[in-house]
């Protein structure tokens, strides 16, 4: 079963793994070792496609010490069109123009370098 050091490492090769209840067709992100909706633990191993709309998004002014050359910038929700949600940086889109950043967004997953780790990263597309 994948932990989350697994889950990590897919983000580095730039996919998002998840899994799904072969009970009740629930499918979870990052992967778990049960079902959140029914607790089996007939799962399977899915590579989610990396696309789907933001849900709801923040613009970052004060981050942790580590972020602090990155402010400003923007946090997204994002459900996964698999249904899953799952947070990341929104990249390529201007945190000083936050009325272009749209509940229902369409955006695709990216994988992005910071502090020397990939991490879950967002761009909108058409």
């Amino acid at each position: 079963m994948k932990v989350v050091k697994t889950f990590l490492d897919d983000i580095e090769r730039g996919k998002l793994i998840g899994n799904k209840c072969n009970n009740c067709g629930q499918i979870m992100l990052p992967p778990r070792k049960f079902c959140l909706k029914c607790g089996k633990s007939n799962l399977e191993e899915i590579e989610l496609t990396g696309k789907g709309k933001i849900d709801v998004f923040t613009v970052i002014h004060v981050p942790p010490p580590f972020m602090k050359d990155k402010a400003p910038y923007v946090v997204a929700i994002v459900e996964m069109d698999e249904g899953p949600k799952i947070m990341g940086r929104l990249i390529d889109i201007n945190p000083e123009e936050p009325e272009k950043i749209k509940s229902g967004m369409k955006v695709e997953f990216r994988s992005l370098e910071e502090n020397d780790k990939k991490v879950v990263a967002f761009k909108a597309i058409d």
